[in-house]
């Protein structure tokens, strides 16, 4: 993903919205973001998104909508 297309995807959505971090297929959970920082590389600009705290289990909605379970 580009920064392009998240401002894309993010552009009409609601600036109010908490975002969070959705990750391990598996055994799934949800993270607050952490700190956000840009470094240049051999390949360019590239963004990080750190992980911030575990909040919970990622709820089925979540893991429906990322594909990571089926309905």
């Amino acid at each position: 993903m580009t920064v392009g297309g998240l401002i894309e995807y993010l552009e009409d959505l609601d600036l109010e919205a908490e975002v969070r971090l959705a990750q391990q297929p598996q055994w799934a959970f949800e993270y607050s973001v952490g700190e956000v920082a840009g470094v240049e590389t051999e390949d360019g600009q590239v963004i990080y998104i750190g992980e911030g705290a575990q909040l919970a289990y990622l709820p089925s909605a979540a893991q429906q909508a990322l594909g990571w379970r089926e309905s």
